[in-house]
């Protein structure tokens, strides 16, 4: 049973929900709704993070999931720290090009792409986010503004 002040407070507990959450663990990626209003700003960082990677190997789990955490920022004034998990900003979050090469950002691209695609109507906003940012990148790159970095994105086996 998963408790959420141990995730929150043991960094070593945080650290394994993460990683779980990242792989696609469906049980992790579930639960993370109920860290709304909850986490700081390291933890949301780490936790978009992950869940941008389960996008491609859970995408129908991690999509419910993004809708629960949409409805809990819609009820709130505001809050910075949930809003970086909900939906706006997890779909729009690709391997940064500053850090990682093209081939990885454009590999991204496609996984997202093929495991939205699956979910049918369900992930429809989403793969219009990571397209929308693909497009305003590649267009950023022919004017000269984007400088690829060199690091290749760590792809989980699961989500090939």
């Amino acid at each position: 049973m998963l408790d959420e002040k141990i995730i929150l407070t043991n960094q070593h507990c945080f650290n394994t929900f993460v990683s779980g959450v990242s792989e696609g663990d469906k049980v992790f990626i579930a639960f993370t709704p109920a860290l709304s209003g909850k986490i700081n700003s390291v933890q949301s960082i780490a936790l978009r993070d992950a869940l941008v990677n389960a996008l491609l190997s859970a995408p129908a789990e991690t999509l419910e999931t993004l809708n629960k955490i949409d409805s809990y920022i819609s009820q709130q004034d505001r809050d910075s720290d949930t809003d970086r998990i909900g939906s706006n900003s997890v779909c729009a979050t690709l391997p940064d090009p500053v850090v990682y090469n093209k081939p990885s950002f454009l590999e991204y691209a496609e996984r997202a792409n093929k495991s939205l695609k699956a979910t049918g109507q369900q992930g429809a906003q989403c793969l219009s986010l990571v397209n929308g940012v693909v497009d305003e990148v590649l267009n950023d790159e022919k004017r000269g503004r984007v400088k690829w970095g060199l690091r290749s994105y760590s792809f989980d086996e699961t989500s090939r």
